[in-house]
């Protein structure tokens, strides 16, 4: 929260020290493309977290859809030394995320470079994972695989519901920057997990189901800049 706020009052610094000619606010018609581009993370390949695109209605309502996906996995070899001699053996582990979160925002006041806001939007989230060891426990030919969880997570469909403020400035003619935080409410029910193990050449699969489903309501904050431009 603290990052945020610090992020928000330098873009509003920076919004009234802009150039003269530079222009906060859409007109009806007006479409934008965003990326959320996050400065703070180590990993290089995280910088951007996802796209948004923006259609205003008229100069002061938009509507709005979040897009973002993503895709982890791993190789890992592992030698069993409980058998003589140790037996290679590989752990493969996967997460797809998909979410999407289609919304309406109103322009309740614009100055000569900075356009404050405030919407609602829901959150669709899918996430899918896999996981499969070849040679399992040190014997050769045996394996199992598990649709619904690794070491990355587990499968998940996730629904949510926020309210949120936040500001746009201008910095070069269409180019803007913003930042964004609000209230979540987000509702979270697991996926089965099939587990599929072969031994001796047979395969068996077991079916674990979880019903447990989870809320959580609480403030977010926005973990990036949000990078614009308007057509």
């Amino acid at each position: 929260m603290k990052t945020t706020s610090i992020m928000l009052a330098a873009l509003l610094i920076g919004g009234s020290q802009a150039i003269a000619q530079t222009s906060s606010t859409s007109t009806a018609g007006t479409f934008a493309t965003e990326i959320y581009v996050n400065p703070f993370v180590r990993n290089p390949f995280s910088l951007i977290d996802g796209i948004r695109g923006r259609y205003f209605l008229s100069d002061k309502l938009a509507i709005r859809a979040d897009l973002g996906l993503s895709y982890k996995s791993s190789s890992e070899n592992q030698t069993h030394i409980n058998v003589t001699p140790a037996v290679e053996g590989v752990a493969k582990h996967s997460l797809f995320s998909f979410n999407l979160a289609p919304g309406a925002e109103y322009h309740f006041a614009t100055y000569e470079n900075v356009s404050l806001y405030a919407g609602a939007a829901f959150k669709l989230r899918f996430d899918k994972a896999s996981q499969e060891i070849t040679n399992d426990k040190g014997v050769k030919g045996d394996k199992e695989t598990k649709s619904g969880k690794s070491d990355f997570g587990s499968s998940n469909f996730t629904f949510g519901l926020q309210a949120f403020t936040g500001v746009d400035v201008s910095v070069y003619k269409n180019l803007y920057l913003g930042a964004e935080l609000g209230l979540q409410y987000s509702m979270n029910k697991p996926s089965e997990v099939k587990t599929t193990s072969t031994i001796a050449g047979k395969s068996t699969t077991t079916t674990t189901k979880n019903h447990v489903v989870t809320s959580n309501l609480g403030f977010y904050v926005s973990p990036a800049f949000r990078l614009g431009w308007r057509f």
